[in-house]
């Protein structure tokens, strides 16, 4: 089994706190995809859709509420596991009993 994240590319720039990532798996399983915030927990974004083999969900980078204007860049770590579980609640840290994707880390670049 494997799931692999194919956009964004890690290290990419982006300007919007919503972004599609897209991916790839050679398995039927469930996918839950998770973003890594600046409090380092892990956040379940929504669900995946499917389009044969390959598969893309709309994540949120950060919280809309929180104001980091002191900050130019963030960084936000996104993982993709293969596990029909989806928590409530952040994770502090993610099961290591699942099969996971590579890791990219998106800069997020506010404006203003």
């Amino acid at each position: 089994m494997d799931v692999r994240i194919t956009e964004p590319h890690t290290r990419r720039r982006v300007t919007s706190r919503e972004i599609t990532v897209r991916g790839t798996a050679i398995t039927p399983d469930p996918i839950q995809v998770y973003v890594r915030a600046n409090d380092s927990r892990w956040y379940l974004q929504r669900e995946v859709t499917f389009d044969g083999l390959d598969w893309s969900v709309d994540c949120i980078l950060g919280d809309y509420k929180v104001k980091n204007e002191h900050m130019k860049f963030q960084k936000y770590a996104i993982v993709a596991l293969l596990t029909p579980d989806r928590p409530e609640t952040p994770l502090e840290s993610l099961p290591s009993d699942v099969v996971r994707s590579n890791k990219v880390v998106a800069h997020l670049q506010i404006r203003g």
